[in-house]
């Protein structure tokens, strides 16, 4: 894995990459200073010789930390020749100001960088120049191909911050997954979705992943078993979705199928801006396949529509377990309708984002009424049921106003039959 530590001049990059380093000592440093120390000589030659052996030297070495400033010549032959998301970014936010406060301009004049660039513009200057592409949005935009996970980093952060915020092992492990993708010909691509994919990967965060291949779930991991790449406690197999945990408790999930399809609505749903971004390894039209997944995104209104079916149909079956009174059954139905009601509610409430399983729904819908749902399984509370019904009348009507589902069709007198208690 290529750790980037990008970032304007003076504002901290081999300070912090010095830092990382006592935490991957197996890394190499590579810095683009260095190598115009070693292989310029002040003139345009020069820094073209030290780019061009800079940009070998991180193209020959997989695990290192690459320090520069991730924009110029040296960022355009790199993103070139770099094999697609090969690593993470992390970004020195720094201000103008900040990185002119404690200017050394001693030790940028002892750079042997060509005199024609020096001579127009001062090191101030340089940095004023550069601010603009400094930003996370900006570099992330020039190096979206080349990395899967990208970090402003606050100026002058302590490194114990640092590495709470940039999650190693996560990281870590999402190279292993990439090497064990690349060393296996039947697995055709490995795609990255969930908050990793969503660039907002956090030390809660589980690992999801798409596993394209042909191969079934038990294959695949029988083959991960055999790379000892993930040192894992526990594995195991629900449907085709392998689950693996390591002894932090860190979870990973891939996904194993020959189409897209069965990952579609969660890429969606992981609300990613890049998908170039997310793909470990792809065939050369996945990209605009994961892009057309993206641009399907059903709106307000057919979620809605689709949701209130759902939860229409399972209520109408409550009259008749309450009749038999199969309790556990009648709980069951219950919980699944929490969960459609929870979704409308968001759509409501414009809290769209996630909307299969909203997040933080608690915190984000204040007002839920839960008490509604309350269940038992050792007996069912005809109260408990007519509460119900008398919430979910009002929630139609609601979606109605909204314009979100058909008018007329739901809790209508021509249907009450189908909601009244015998």
């Amino acid at each position: 894995m290529r750790v980037f530590v990008f970032g304007n001049l003076n504002s901290g990059k081999t300070t912090l990459s010095q830092q990382l380093l006592q935490h991957l000592p197996e890394y190499k440093h590579l810095s683009l200073d260095d190598f115009r120390r070693q292989y310029s000589d002040a003139s345009l030659e020069g820094e073209e010789r030290a780019i061009r052996q800079f940009v070998d030297a991180v193209l020959s070495t997989p695990n290192a930390i690459v320090d520069f400033t991730g924009h110029g010549q040296a960022a355009t032959q790199l993103q070139a020749k770099l094999p697609n998301t090969c690593g993470i970014m992390l970004i020195k936010a720094s201000s103008p100001e900040q990185a002119k406060a404690n200017l050394v301009i001693r030790k940028y004049s002892e750079l042997p960088y060509p005199s024609q660039f020096t001579d127009i513009e001062s090191v101030p200057e340089t940095i004023d120049r550069l601010s603009e592409h400094m930003d996370e949005s900006a570099l992330m935009a020039d190096w979206q191909h080349k990395v899967w996970q990208s970090y402003s980093v606050p100026y002058n952060a302590d490194i114990r911050v640092i590495l709470r915020l940039i999650t190693l092992e996560h990281h870590q492990l999402i190279e292993s997954l990439k090497l064990f993708a690349n060393a296996n010909h039947e697995i055709t691509c490995l795609i990255l979705f969930g908050s990793a994919g969503a660039n907002e990967l956090r030390s809660t965060s589980d690992l999801d992943f798409f596993v394209q291949t042909s191969l079934s779930p038990i294959e695949v991991l029988r083959l991960i078993n055999t790379s000892n790449l993930i040192n894992a406690v526990h594995t195991d197999i629900l449907g085709n979705k392998i689950t693996i945990r390591t002894c932090s408790a860190l979870l990973l999930e891939l996904t194993c199928s020959a189409t897209l399809d069965d990952i579609s609505i969660y890429y969606r749903e992981s609300c990613i801006k890049r998908p170039s971004s997310t793909i470990l390894k792809g065939c050369e039209d996945i990209r605009a396949k994961l892009e057309a997944v993206l641009l399907t995104e059903p709106t307000h209104q057919q979620r809605a529509t689709d949701v209130a079916a759902q939860l229409f149909f399972l209520f109408c079956s409550l009259p008749n377990l309450i009749k038999v009174q199969d309790t556990y059954k009648y709980g069951f139905h219950t919980n699944i309708m929490l969960h459609y009601a929870i979704q409308l509610e968001s759509l409501l409430a414009n809290e769209t984002r996630h909307n299969y399983l909203p997040k933080q729904a608690a915190q984000k819908l204040p007002n839920f009424p839960w008490h509604v749902f309350n269940i038992s399984y050792s007996e069912i509370d005809s109260r408990q049921y007519h509460m119900l019904h008398s919430y979910l009348a009002e929630l139609y009507g609601r979606l109605e106003e909204q314009n979100l589902i058909p008018l007329d069709k739901y809790f209508q007198s021509q249907s009450q039959c189908l909601h009244e208690l015998q």
